[in-house]
């Protein structure tokens, strides 16, 4: 966590937030590193998945994003996050190809009308 002014520069501190993960590893008493590390400065964060994804964060967000992107931050809740986006776009897509189909089958006299 940083103070607001250094939401712009989170590159900075994810070096140090990395380190911190990587010495947070206790093989003598069977503890792991975190799955993900979350660098933020209030009104902007990343979410890094170093164990798999070590160049760059899966994430990185405005926190007005966060009300449409929450789905990233479910590994807080135990679950599995979701770092793409796009659904919003894939769903607008398919409900229009169901609307046309539809509307094919209807003029086919294909589906009853109701």
């Amino acid at each position: 966590m940083k103070r607001p002014a250094e939401a712009n520069r989170l590159i900075v501190h994810r070096g140090q937030a990395l380190q911190y993960w990587a010495q947070s590893a206790d093989p003598e008493r069977n503890i792991a590193a975190p799955t993900y590390v979350v660098v933020c400065a209030f009104k902007k964060l990343e979410i890094l998945q170093p164990g798999l994804f070590p160049g760059k964060p899966r994430l990185e967000l405005d926190l007005i994003e966060l009300p449409d992107r929450y789905e990233a931050l479910l590994f807080l809740a135990g679950r599995e996050p979701v770092f793409s986006g796009g659904h919003e776009e894939l769903t607008r897509e398919t409900v229009s190809r169901v609307v046309e189909v539809y509307q094919r089958l209807r003029e086919r006299q294909a589906a009853p009308s109701g």
